[in-house]
């Protein structure tokens, strides 16, 4: 009897690290002709309003942080307000994206810090052209490693 449970223990012991490792994000890594590496990871909207807003981080040489909506943006939005999990919202400076339906962070590194410290959910408020302010929930818990070890290098770089 003593065996068997030893045994269950070890077994569930083992298991937890692999849900520990559960990530709300969806990453990838593609190549482009010459074999620069674009490292993508996509947050998908956890709640909000039925469009399907995602949460991308994008880097190659540098990264870039943004939101994609499924509408246009008022013109003069340059900054949002973010919130983590049950703390007070934040602002953050963005730019509205070439074709109207993105906002990008003004300072992705700040974002990216954010979130890892933060974790769990990250709700934002942000305004379609000509319509009340609209209020998307993310889950962010679990950055991608290779997204973190970019914000450790950057982190080590300005010390």
């Amino acid at each position: 009897m003593k065996r068997f449970v030893l045994t269950i223990t070890l077994a569930l012991g083992l298991a937890v690290p692999a849900f520990a490792q559960n990530s709300a994000w969806n990453y990838s890594e593609k190549k482009d002709i010459s074999g620069k590496v674009t490292e993508l990871a996509m947050s998908d909207q956890t709640e909000g309003v039925g469009t399907e807003d995602s949460l991308i981080i994008r880097c190659k040489t540098t990264c870039e942080v943004y939101i994609h909506i499924g509408r246009s943006i008022a013109q003069d939005q340059s900054s949002i307000r973010v919130k983590f999990g049950d703390k007070a919202p934040v602002r953050f400076g963005v730019s509205r994206g070439e074709g109207s339906d993105s906002l990008f962070f003004t300072s992705p590194m700040s974002i990216i810090k954010a979130i890892r410290d933060n974790g769990g959910y990250m709700t934002v408020e942000y305004a379609p052209y000509q319509r009340t302010p609209v209020v998307v929930k993310f889950g962010v818990w679990n950055l991608p490693p290779p997204i973190l070890e970019r914000l450790t290098k950057v982190e080590a770089h300005r010390r």
